[in-house]
């Protein structure tokens, strides 16, 4: 069995997202199990609160010597607190994120991935707590300037955050593993043939949803259960992106806007904005999904595409002007800017 292996690094101020990374885990587990049971692929977490045991040395000597880089992902999570300070590093999470780096500097791997809260946390009382900010202000500065970064708003809704983002990374170890076999085993289609069938038969379902109801909240709601499906098989799925952008079905486009939502790409944002043509292009739902995708990639996608994912919303954003009487849309798009600029200048 391949089991891909997380490395879960984190101070313990924010334990409420680490039982998130928990459920995550559980429930793509079960998937896999239930997809395919024949398929021997597990992802599992590694901390040191179960993976690591007393033993003679500091504790961070200890947590290294026992839990070494040999995982395939490195997860770091922060709001407030940057940790215990160790013998090297203001904190065990930066010292480990540190050797995570420099092992993936050197060798290519793990994949290095870093959370950090934006949610608010009020006045600190205590020159502890201001020491632990300070701290978690300098290392996230050092890390927005290399890219490794992403942020969330609301600490009960990380998973919405972390899905996308985790989701790439392990599909990532996967294929980084298939291209570098040196076997030669029957190749499997791109997409499994049922899934390719379920994903068309919902972009039917779209098309006559759209064509034989009323406009208002039933044909509403029916849409957005069509939706959340294509969102479910987006995992399988993601090979047929260009072909279903380039589609003349709209069903087909939603599809791939789907796709995008669950796995954002930035090489597709300019496609995403232009969704927003409404309703010379496309229909209104397609481009308020498209803007909620947009959103998605803002808050997923690293620094290093800030300017691509601003030029993207201020294209988006004109586009959705045009028809100004719906103004959900134009609301999520205002606010995920104001968001990009309120982190912008923190």
């Amino acid at each position: 069995m391949r089991v891909v292996r997380i490395f879960l690094s984190t101070p313990s101020d924010v334990e409420l997202e680490r039982v998130q990374v928990q459920h995550f885990v559980r429930d793509v587990n079960e998937t896999l199990q239930f997809l395919d049971p024949l398929r021997e692929v597990r992802i599992e977490v590694v901390h040191y609160e179960t993976h690591a045991f007393p033993d003679v040395g500091s504790p961070q000597a200890v947590i290294d010597r026992q839990i070494p880089v040999d995982y395939d992902i490195y997860l770091g999570i922060m709001w407030k607190r940057a940790g215990t300070p160790t013998l090297d590093s203001p904190s065990g999470t930066i010292h480990e994120f540190e050797q995570a780096y420099q092992h993936a500097t050197e060798r290519g791997w793990p994949i290095v991935m870093l959370f950090f809260c934006d949610q608010d946390i009020g006045m600190p009382r205590e020159l502890d707590e201001v020491e632990q900010l300070r701290h978690v202000i300098e290392f996230r500065r050092r890390l927005d300037s290399i890219g490794l970064t992403a942020s969330y708003d609301d600490r009960e809704l990380f998973h919405e955050a972390l899905r996308p983002r985790l989701l790439r990374a392990i599909a990532d170890v996967l294929s980084s593993e298939r291209t570098a076999s040196t076997e030669t085993p029957v190749e499997a289609p791109l997409v499994p043939p049922e899934q390719a069938a379920r994903l068309r038969s919902l972009a039917d379902q779209y098309n006559e949803i759209r064509r034989t109801m009323r406009s208002g909240r039933s044909r509403t709601s029916e849409m957005s259960k069509v939706y959340n499906a294509m969102v479910e098989l987006a995992a399988d799925v993601r090979p047929m992106l260009v072909e279903l952008e380039q589609s003349h079905s709209a069903g087909e486009r939603l599809a791939a806007v789907a796709v995008l939502r669950a796995f954002p790409q930035v090489e597709h944002l300019d496609w995403l904005a232009g969704r927003l043509d409404n309703p010379d292009v496309e229909t209104p739902f397609v481009g308020y999904q498209a803007a909620v995708a947009l959103s998605q990639a803002a808050q997923t996608l690293g620094t290093e595409h800030r300017r691509a994912v601003v030029e993207a919303l201020d294209r988006a954003h004109e586009l959705a002007s045009r028809l100004p009487s719906d103004t959900d849309r134009i609301a999520v798009l205002e606010r995920t800017r104001q968001d990009l600029a309120r982190r912008s200048s923190s």
